[in-house]
């Protein structure tokens, strides 16, 4: 991922959090993880699948079932 879709993912991510509420403490208790996994996929640091499924679930509100092969 080059430096220009980083940055274009942080600000996606950053305009959900505000649209949905949500803060990266609420979302990692949710998640069951660290707020840290949070704020380094939010910084393009790691990647964390299930975090965009749980925005993609809530903006969209829909289930994914399968995430878990998407995630691989």
């Amino acid at each position: 991922m080059s430096i220009t879709q980083t940055g274009d993912k942080k600000k996606i991510l950053k305009i959900l959090f505000i649209f949905l509420e949500l803060s990266t403490t609420k979302l990692a208790k949710t998640l069951n993880v660290s707020n840290s996994v949070i704020s380094k996929h939010i910084s393009g640091e790691k990647n964390y699948c299930p975090c965009d499924i749980y925005l993609i679930e809530q903006i969209f509100n829909i289930k994914v079932l399968e995430y878990r092969k998407i995630c691989r």
